[in-house]
């Protein structure tokens, strides 16, 4: 499963519960990085990866998929998605916690993963992907390649007490996502 990016040590692969802590590990660090924290300065640290470790499990076994980018036993990338069953968005893929390590973006990672997720979804008959994404520069510079629908922006706390600026994206159709990567590719 191993793909060619800037660094040819990454591989892809599915997650499993024994990954709970080092994919919450990545989130957590990356979520408290958009507000300049590092983990040292997080108040009750281990609690929370202990907390977030056992809901990652738990989202798991109720059918969330995670797909995780390694560096030999090192995860350097992680996205989570679903089918979503109730409510607006039934029908509807979502991703969640979708990072990459700080030392292993503009590689390729990022997009790989995602792209294997629509891949995914679509394969599955899934149109549209709902999710909520960092409002950074960086990130709009990521989504934006795609054209999402922007359809909300929101501050909620995040980890460590800290804000977190999140826009609400939706993709209406998985098929144009692929296309423009697919024609990117070929440039």
């Amino acid at each position: 499963m191993a793909r060619e990016t800037n660094n040819s040590s990454i591989e892809y692969r599915p997650a499993t519960s024994e990954d709970g802590e080092n994919v919450m590990r990545l989130v957590i660090s990356s979520a408290l990085a958009v507000n300049g924290k590092t983990l040292h300065g997080m108040p009750d640290y281990e609690e929370t990866l202990t907390r977030e470790a056992e809901l990652f499990r738990s989202d798991l076994k109720r059918g969330v998929e995670c797909l995780v980018a390694t560096d030999g036993s090192k995860i350097v990338g992680t996205i989570q998605y679903e089918l979503l069953k109730d409510g607006r968005w039934s029908g509807c893929g979502s991703i969640s916690n979708f990072f990459v390590d700080e030392a292993y973006r503009s590689q390729g990672i990022g997009t790989e993963l995602f792209i294997r997720v629509c891949r995914t979804l679509d394969s599955q008959g899934v149109q549209g992907m709902h999710f909520f994404g960092i409002n950074s520069k960086r990130s709009l510079k990521f989504y934006g390649r795609y054209r999402p629908r922007v359809l909300s922006r929101q501050i909620y706390p995040s980890f460590g007490g800290f804000k977190r600026d999140t826009l609400e994206l939706f993709f209406p159709d998985l098929r144009v996502v692929l296309q423009k990567y697919e024609t990117a590719q070929s440039k």
